[in-house]
């Protein structure tokens, strides 16, 4: 054995790599007693599913209990005792309803798992409460809830999840059948929306919040925005949401003469804000317009980091957006923005580029992710170089969307010269177009003269809908100017179809491993993605 494998750093790195291959996981813990500690420790972690927990239970009953029927406390108690010695390893636990996962071998959960932090909870009306009966799990940080039936009947189990785990900093709460979707306001649908609402406020130290509930009261809103710890903000607001009819005004207002008390600033933490909106339900519900969910975000007034807008897109539209992102935040201090368009077809959103140049005076964007195709020349491009050179993420694409005019490489080039954070590129571009010059900066090698053009920042390149005829110079020119970008995430899409010439092109960099993925915009068919170990290019060939 390597003595590196000895090393408790070196092997953790290890074990945290392989996390997902929970096979190899298990066979490292029966390896050795020096694996074993660590291997089960981040097998045992996260648990995706409670399988493993019944497979345990049903081999500790066997083993401590026989075939006994009715085991006495003694029996219960030796059997949790034995779990433990897992059980008290997990941190994060998925829980769905399941008939044979009842007490009382598994009641006391709080005992059963004393370092669990983390608890994605799938609820329905028949095992909610009975799976958790009134136990304190003052352990837990982070707690997802999913509503997926009738719930009508616990309603005061859940306005009381404030009381069993106190501590929460990461919630997550959706819910989409059932009478919460029911158009009527019954009074059980009435119930189910002041349950949820007195949960939410009831805790005072959330960081992250993500809500999916179409009974949110506007007074919920307003909690959160004065809760100070709150950085991450994601808010879906449904077609038939009550928040469209009320959405409350969280922008300040002038103090009346007189009033000295002090009110802190609404979302002063706020770091990160989602906002979901004129998304088509599957019941075939008429979208929310654009123009309500600009009035929702007109009525915000915060400066976050990091701002997501999902929203049905139409090209007039996207001026507003941009005019109501601006108006509703610090564009100064904004660094990342994403717009995502919800598609219904396969043809992506497309826009011209005049209607994206509000957005050149916020200076401090690193990452723009638009999922619209922008339609813009060489100069177009070349502002937008100029006026975010901290870029580290640009992407200006959707799958299958194709703009009329298209940058070449000079643009490209102008791109990457100004932006010398480039981590992660989308772009359309023309590539049979401006490349006499780059080619000439290569030499007999394949390295680029100019060192100014290289970018070893970049891992990731998506020419989506760019036109391609030769395969073969654009893989060289890429290989010079990104000596260090990683082949194994590289997506060639064109407009034209391909031959798999270039591969040679890529092969001397990792010919040990290389994802390749490519579209034929004629056909609109994805090639299905090859996995390839080769020595040499016939080989690679071949496989392909």
């Amino acid at each position: 054995m390597h003595d590196a494998w000895l090393v408790a750093d070196i092997f953790f790195e290890i074990l945290n790599h392989i996390t997902y291959y929970r096979s190899t996981l298990a066979s490292l813990a029966l390896t050795c007693r020096a694996f074993r500690e660590p291997a089960l420790d981040i097998l045992w972690k996260a648990l995706f599913t409670t399988k493993p927990i019944l497979h345990l239970l049903r081999e500790t009953l066997t083993r401590e209990c026989g075939n006994s029927d009715e085991p006495s406390k003694a029996d219960i108690m030796r059997v949790q005792s034995a779990m433990l010695k897992y059980t008290s390893r997990v941190h994060s636990i998925h829980f769905v309803p399941l008939n044979d996962f009842q007490p009382p071998y598994l009641s006391n959960i709080a005992t059963l798992f004393p370092m669990l932090r983390e608890l994605e909870w799938t609820m329905d009306g028949l095992s909610a409460a009975s799976q958790f009966p009134s136990q304190v799990i003052s352990t837990l940080r982070r707690l997802s809830l999913r509503v997926s039936s009738d719930m009508t009947s616990e309603t005061t189990f859940i306005s009381s999840l404030p009381d069993l785990c106190p501590n929460i900093t990461v919630l997550a709460m959706s819910c989409h059948w059932g009478p919460v979707w029911d158009a009527s306001t019954d009074v059980y649908t009435t119930a189910l929306k002041h349950a949820f609402t007195s949960a939410i406020e009831r805790w005072q130290s959330l960081r992250e919040v993500r809500l999916d509930l179409r009974n949110l009261e506007p007074r919920t809103l307003q909690h959160l925005a004065a809760l100070p710890s709150l950085r991450v903000l994601d808010l879906h607001v449904p077609p038939r949401s009550s928040l469209n009819e009320a959405f409350p005004d969280l922008r300040p207002r002038p103090k009346p003469l007189g009033l000295e008390t002090f009110h802190p600033p609404l979302f002063q933490g706020l770091q990160r804000f989602t906002m979901h909106a004129g998304i088509r339900t599957y019941e075939g519900d008429v979208d929310i317009s654009v123009h309500a969910f600009l009035q929702h975000l007109r009525k915000l007034k915060f400066s976050p980091r990091c701002v997501t807008l999902v929203v049905t897109y139409e090209e007039a539209d996207l001026p507003a957006i941009l005019e109501a992102t601006a108006g509703s935040t610090n564009p100064s201090e904004l660094q990342e923005f994403c717009l995502h368009p919800w598609v219904m077809g396969d043809a992506g959103p497309q826009a011209r580029f005049d209607k994206i140049r509000g957005m050149l005076g916020w200076y401090n964007l690193t990452k723009v992710k638009l999922g619209i195709s922008i339609a813009m020349n060489d100069s177009e491009l070349g502002e937008i170089a100029m006026a975010w050179p901290l870029l580290e993420e640009l992407h200006f694409a959707v799958k299958h969307a194709e703009s009329p005019l298209l940058p070449t490489w000079i643009g490209f080039i102008d791109l990457i010269r100004h932006c010398r954070r480039l981590e992660s590129v989308g772009l359309h571009v023309d590539t049979t177009l401006g490349a006499e010059g780059i080619l000439e900066e290569i030499d007999s090698q394949g390295r680029c003269k100019d060192k100014e053009l290289m970018n070893s920042h970049l891992n990731s390149i998506n020419f989506l809908g760019s036109k391609i005829q030769d395969p073969d110079m654009v893989a060289r020119i890429l290989r010079a100017l990104f000596p260090a970008l990683s082949w194994r995430g590289f997506f060639v899409f064109s407009r034209s179809p391909l031959h798999f010439k270039h591969i040679k092109h890529l092969l001397s960099l990792h010919p040990q491993s290389m994802e390749l993925t490519m579209e034929d915009g004629n056909s609109g068919e994805r090639l299905p993605s090859q996995n390839v170990t080769s020595t040499s290019t016939r080989d690679m060939t071949d496989a392909l």
